[in-house]
């Protein structure tokens, strides 16, 4: 049960920071296209 509360606040952070660092990517690949 503590591992499984520690898994979810982690993945809670990862949701939040991996939005943020995917969201340059496809916008850079957008610029370098047109």
């Amino acid at each position: 049960m503590k591992k499984a509360k520690g898994k979810g606040r982690k993945a809670k952070t990862e949701h939040q920071i991996r939005p943020l660092a995917f969201r340059p990517l496809p916008f850079a690949f957008l610029e370098s296209y047109s």
